[in-house]
């Protein structure tokens, strides 16, 4: 039994399915990826998985671009002015 103290510790681990799910991907892009070494991962016995931080990372490095303010006008507004 673990420690109510270390329990906060210990991070919640998303099975590969689950993650792919979670990425919109399939579970063989995910394991392209996993063995690429381009998303992180936890491996314990021949099961991978992944922590919610880990998925998070892997979005924020393939996010492109900003969203911008709804009152932002666009480049294409702004070129016209």
């Amino acid at each position: 039994m673990i420690d109510d103290g270390k329990q906060d510790a210990v991070p919640e681990l998303i099975l590969e399915p689950e993650a792919a799910e979670i990425l919109h991907m399939s579970q063989r892009k995910l394991r392209q990826l996993r063995a690429g070494k381009r998303i992180g991962f936890v491996k314990i016995g021949r099961k991978a998985m992944f922590t919610p931080e880990q998925l998070c990372d892997f979005i924020e490095k393939h996010t492109e671009g900003t969203i911008a303010p709804r009152n932002a006008r666009s480049p294409r507004e702004r070129r016209r002015s």
